[in-house]
């Protein structure tokens, strides 16, 4: 789904779009985007919605090598449940 913001384009891939966290009227979502006609990466980021609409917040768009190196540093660091970190592997 391709949507438009005056300052930059950017297309959300069907099939990959997950809630981390949510409060109110803004979520943390894990995404692949393509921002400005890029190909899609991963994306962590707020997103604010009102009126029907959503907004970008801050956030970090990671390369493949980039979430493999956090996925490991947070596995090392002792985050995540190890079942279920087990059962995706």
């Amino acid at each position: 789904m391709a949507r438009e913001n005056k300052e930059f384009t950017m297309d959300i891939q069907e099939g990959f779009d997950f809630i981390i966290e949510e409060s109110g009227n803004s979520s943390i979502n894990l995404r692949k985007v393509g921002w400005n006609g890029r190909d899609h990466k991963l994306d962590l980021r707020k997103w604010a919605y009102q009126d029907g609409k959503e907004r970008a917040m801050k956030g970090v768009t990671l390369t493949d090598e980039g979430a493999d190196e956090l996925t490991g540093v947070l596995v090392e660091q002792g985050y995540g449940n190890t079942k279920r970190i087990v059962k995706a592997i």
